[in-house]
């Protein structure tokens, strides 16, 4: 199977099931209809998209798009959310830390991203395949101890 583009219009679906099964269970959709095989990349295009927010502590992703007025009750979020008051100034250390660990966390993430197209890893058959192919076209040098 080839793997296809996932467009936007697939994101609600992979959304659904990120929330309802988790993490894995997305990734093996991922995989097995769209023939993606690093879902890693399609999550991370999914979190930075300006229709969804994700949210850490949950680990779920909720929907811009699909207000409070959609629904007859608000949602555990949307509840808390109101029930908090509202911070008007943060300490401007505690700020320049998030700022430090969100670029430590995107320069990681992207490095990961780069890594996941020539390596893949398969722990069930305790296997490591890498695109030595690519990788060399790409200018990388591989080095084995």
């Amino acid at each position: 199977m080839s793997a296809t583009i996932i467009k936007e219009k697939d994101f609600p679906a992979i959304v659904e099931i990120y929330n309802a099964e988790g993490r894995r269970a997305a990734y093996d959709v991922i995989r097995s209809q769209y023939g993606v095989k690093t879902p890693y990349g399609v999550i991370r295009r999914i979190e930075k998209h300006p229709d969804y927010d994700y949210d850490k502590e949950q680990d779920s992703f909720r929907n811009r798009k699909q207000g409070a007025g959609d629904g007859a009750f608000l949602s555990l979020d949307e509840l808390c959310g109101a029930a908090l008051p509202h911070r008007t100034a943060e300490d401007p250390s505690d700020l320049k830390a998030q700022r430090i660990e969100k670029l430590i966390h995107e320069l990681m993430s992207d490095r990961l991203l780069e890594l996941g197209k020539y390596v893949v890893i398969d722990p069930s058959d305790r296997t490591i395949v890498i695109d030595r192919t690519s990788l060399t076209e790409n200018g990388y040098t591989i080095v084995t101890h």
